[in-house]
């Protein structure tokens, strides 16, 4: 073995060898806790292996504070540290303890799953105890190993602060000022990865990535032989936007009466081979304004503002409901900021979807209010998750909201979008989080129902701008943010959501986890239409009552709902 190697994996060996007599039997027994609460619900379904990182990842943050908090209490009270044997046995105790109660907990979980497939109507994959188990576990001890292989440089470090502090509280602060050196250190190696080797592959599958179908013909669209913008130009998502929709006559045999063909406009960032070049995005949001004035959108009932999401995707189901309710008389103008997934955009650049919402709205609103009133046509937003965000970017409060749009529909909107949050905290006395009223739904309303009329016209006509939040109780974007961790907030102490099951308890540390892990899993395959971050069938309500649209009563808007349904997303 060469002199290089075997240090390193003697060290590593030696922290294997020593792992379980360096256990703390105060942080076992605290991630017993942890192990225990991570089982119960929150919002989303969790796989087994889900659950298994849940919990592993939720005993190791238990551990770590259960540690440090027995560090403090054997200095403030050195006579009460119990001998050496007495200690191994406790210690001894507290790891059977712990395996037990992790298993408990997988138990549980699973549990509590079944219950969550028959209240969403749907089947539940069968329990893994054998394989969750370990890898729970795993997840648990594999970070304490590499802390212990670490174990020399954090006393190190140590040792320098005991100069200025007492020692305990040395160790604590040794240990954060190292944990915190490290979390940077992959911080920047993971921007590095996601900056590199996604971003790489999305840029490719935007430059070179076709929908199916054909390019569209008709000149409404972008893409198309007469629009300004060509469709290798559009990228894949701007692509699957334009192709996608549908006709007057399609729009037509829904409704039963004269329709138009829905205008669709996209700006797209350029790419070359694995590269996103660099774009200037108040030169894109220019791109769009002769898209529109071309197309003749300015002469449309309806032209929406989209803000897409991460990728560039543009959600087919909000888009057609528009379109379908509007007889076509409609014009939609979107424009790419990313051509990475959300999550990786709120890793890297959080401000983009903010500043391209910002640019592109306030070009859109310059020429728009330049048009005699009277010929303006209706001025609604749109945005779907990181979109729903970016879209809100221009506006902080109602005020600002109202004489510049007509109306929003925002949906999924996460729970960091200061808009969103703002409305929801001046909400009416009396009303939840869970499902917010603000003002009697003068301006503001919130759909929060699975299926079905969302009962947004119950509160009567309301005034402009006609703003919509559409949100599931179960959906995990809408909850999670990083205070989650250390606080507390009304929904928890509200009636759960008819999609929530009941029983859900706020631990610190412990809950953020969970949030955190219903965020990633909310839009996955698991989650059918009208749960979680899927919307459907729903914007149907939400932009019926945002544009007033004439014409239709609860029996078509059913019928409606049904055909949005079955959109392709």
């Amino acid at each position: 073995m060469r002199p290089r190697l075997a240090s390193p994996l003697r060290a590593a060996a030696r922290a294997v060898r020593d792992f379980p007599a360096s256990l703390s039997a105060t942080g076992l027994t605290v991630a017993s806790a942890a192990s225990w609460a991570s089982s119960r619900p929150t919002l989303a379904p969790r796989t087994w292996q889900t659950q298994s990182v849940v919990t592993g990842v939720s005993m190791m943050v238990g551990y770590w504070a259960g540690t440090r908090g027995s560090q403090v209490a054997q200095w403030a009270l050195p006579r009460l540290t119990p001998a050496e044997a007495t200690r191994s046995v406790v210690r001894n105790l507290a790891v059977a303890g712990l395996v037990a109660t992790t298993a408990g907990a997988l138990v549980t979980g699973h549990r509590f799953e079944r219950q969550r497939a028959a209240l969403w109507g749907r089947n539940h994959d069968g329990a893994h105890l054998l394989t969750a188990l370990p890898l729970s576990l795993a997840a648990f001890t594999t970070p304490l190993l590499i802390q212990r292989g670490a174990r020399r440089r954090i006393r190190a470090l140590d040792t320098t602060l005991e100069r200025w502090i007492s020692h305990p509280v040395a160790a604590v602060a040794g240990e954060v000022i190292y944990l915190a050196g490290c979390a940077l250190a992959l911080r920047a190696g993971i921007n590095e990865v996601l900056g590199k080797v996604i971003t790489g592959m999305y840029a490719t599958i935007s430059g070179t990535k076709m929908p199916p179908g054909e390019p569209p013909t008709a000149p409404e669209r972008s893409g198309s032989p007469a629009s300004l913008v060509s469709w290798e130009q559009v990228g894949y998502e701007g692509r699957r936007f334009v192709s996608g929709g549908p006709s007057a006559d399609e729009i037509a045999a829904v409704t039963g009466r004269m329709a138009r063909d829905p205008i669709r406009v996209y700006a797209a960032l350029p790419v070359q081979g694995r590269s996103v070049l660099a774009a200037d995005l108040h030169e894109l949001a220019q791109t769009l304004l002769a898209e529109l004035d071309r197309t003749g959108a300015w002469d449309r009932r309806v032209l929406a503002v989209v803000t897409p999401t991460g990728t560039g995707w543009v959600d087919g189901c909000a888009s057609a409901a528009l379109e379908y309710l509007n007889d076509g008389d409609t014009a939609i103008a979107a424009m790419q900021y990313s051509v990475d997934p959300s999550w990786v955009q709120l890793v890297l650049n959080l401000a983009e979807p903010e500043r391209a919402g910002r640019v592109l709205f306030e070009a859109v609103h310059e020429r728009w209010a330049a048009l005699p009133p009277d010929r303006r046509p209706l001025l609604m937003l749109f945005g779907l998750s990181l979109g729903a965000y970016g879209s809100q970017g221009p506006f902080r409060g109602l005020e600002d909201l109202r004489g510049r749009v007509d109306g929003a529909v925002w949906a999924g909107s996460p729970r960091f979008t200061p808009l969103a949050g703002a409305l929801t905290a001046q909400r009416d006395a009396g009303s939840t989080q869970v499902h917010p009223v603000l003002d009697g739904g003068r301006h503001v309303r919130w759909a929060t129902r699975n299926h079905g009329d969302q009962g947004l016209a119950a509160l009567g006509p309301g005034e402009s701008p006609r703003v919509v939040y559409l949100q599931h109780p179960s959906d995990g974007v809408v909850r999670w943010w990083w205070p989650a961790a250390w606080r507390r907030e009304d929904w928890y102490r509200e009636q759960p959501g008819q999609d929530v099951l009941p029983g859900i308890r706020w631990w610190p540390a412990v809950t953020g986890i969970q949030l955190f892990a219903d965020m990633m899993n909310s839009d996955s395959g698991v989650i059918p239409a009208g749960y979680g971050h899927h919307y459907a069938g729903e914007y149907v309500d939400a932009w019926h009552w945002a544009t007033q649209a004439p014409g239709w009563d609860e029996e078509s808007l059913a019928r409606l709902r049904e055909v949005i349904a079955a959109v392709p997303r």
